[in-house]
């Protein structure tokens, strides 16, 4: 189950609180649970938001780290922390391994040879997928399952029936 957290909720004591509790005495969730974390809010993280980072981890839960657009991360600093998983954006992965083959295989070969699994994100087309598909083995985006419309009676406001 991924479940996103920003940086405020690792920061919010009474947040933390209920989730390691919740952990705790849980640990089938806590071993199901995926925190997806932001690559930003990674890096924004407040000292209390690296605590509650690492408590989580003694309680069993992973971690995914997504949105990565630029610079890839320190990988061997993520699995130490927990991550299982590292969502970056499918241009950028076609971009690494077109542009620098160096850079590409380093960041292909550290992720399958550790605990990490690379995710393209953001697939919008099969020739995305075409480029990248040898050295990616998940992915998600509009091209798996487009953007569906939203029914009208939905954004419309409810009337709720009043009680006499």
């Amino acid at each position: 189950v991924f479940c996103p957290v920003n940086a405020s909720s690792f920061a919010e004591e009474t947040f933390m609180q209920s989730l390691m509790a919740l952990l705790d005495d849980n640990a089938d969730i806590a071993n199901a649970l995926v925190v997806e974390i932001t690559h930003t809010t990674l890096s924004q993280l407040s000292d209390r938001g690296q605590e509650g980072l690492a408590h989580l981890a003694q309680l069993g839960a992973t971690f995914a780290l997504s949105n990565v657009h630029g610079a890839v991360p320190d990988l061997v600093t993520l699995q130490e922390l927990g991550f299982a998983f590292i969502a970056a954006d499918v241009r950028l992965l076609v971009a690494l391994k077109n542009e620098s083959r160096h850079s590409a295989d380093n960041l292909f070969s550290q992720t399958a040879g550790g605990q990490l699994q690379l995710v393209a994100a953001d697939v919008t087309k099969q020739s995305e997928l075409a480029w990248i598909e040898d050295v990616v083995p998940l992915a998600y985006g509009a091209y798996f399952s487009p953007p569906r419309l939203v029914r009208h009676d939905i954004t419309e406001p409810q009337e709720h029936a009043k009680v006499a």
